[in-house]
Order: C-alpha cells, then structure tokens, then sequence
C-alpha cells in the first residue's frame, strides 16, 4: 500500500500498515507513485484535495478505479482518464459497525488518536483539523 504523508509523519503512516510513503512536499504524489509503480496503481483512495488538480488520478493506471471523500473528480473526469469511481459515502449500520468496534476492542484495529479533548475544547479540535495540523484523529470526550 502507498501512502502520502509528510517526512514528520512518514513513520506513523508506515506503523498504520504502508508499504511505501510518499512525500507531498517534494513533488507531483502522481509522479513519485509512477517511479514506483511505472503503470500506476489499481486504486486511489482520496481523503484531500477538492479540486481535480489536488487529487493524484495519473497515478492510476487506465481501467483503475478512484474513490474519494470529497466532491472531486467528477465522473466526466474520470472518464476522460479510462478511470472509474467517484465520491464515497456511508451511512455505517450496527451491523457494520459491530465488527469495527471489537477489532477496536481487541486491538486488532489501529485507531491514530492525535489526541483527546474535553466538549469545551472541540472548537480548537476543529480548527486543528482545518488548518491541517490534526495528525490523526481528534477525540471529543463527552464526560462529564
């Protein structure tokens, strides 16, 4: 699996399971996905970029399928490219979630807790994540 990260997180992305990471900082992820894999990759799983120009589609190769949380590429785009897929959206049941949370439970799901804030901090929390200093997951505890 590659994974994008920058060189500080480069190593927590590896203990999450990456093979390979790649450095956005110091070029085109497209390109530097393509030194590794020169016909590109069977599958881009998008978590950032909201414009077509942000998300590293050429690293897919033709047939390849593109999933992304955010609102691009269009399928018209992705078209274009011989890619398939388009935006990922879930409505998690119990039934999917029950397996999730004793994995949790049982440590066999890594779960990247950046850190852990009161209700009181949540707004700090959120503009962590907006700034794009949230390495890993920001947890609200609701206790009182």
């Amino acid at each position: 699996m590659v994974a994008t990260a920058s060189p500080t997180s480069a190593d927590r992305v590896r203990g999450l399971g990456a093979t390979h990471v790649v450095d956005y900082t110091t070029g085109l992820v497209a390109e530097q996905v393509r030194a590794l894999y020169p016909d590109g990759v069977d599958a881009l799983i998008n978590l950032n970029g909201w414009v077509l120009e942000q998300v590293p589609v050429d690293a897919v190769r033709r047939g390849g399928v593109v999933r992304t949380v955010t609102q691009a590429p269009d399928d018209a785009a992705l078209a274009e490219r011989g890619l398939t897929g388009g935006q990922m959206m879930n409505s998690p049941s119990r039934r999917d979630l029950a397996p999730l949370a004793e994995q949790a439970a049982s440590g066999a799901l890594q779960i990247d807790i950046a850190r852990v804030l009161p209700l009181a901090d949540a707004q700090t929390g959120l503009d962590d994540i907006e700034a794009g200093l949230a390495h890993g997951k920001i947890v609200i505890d609701l206790t009182l």
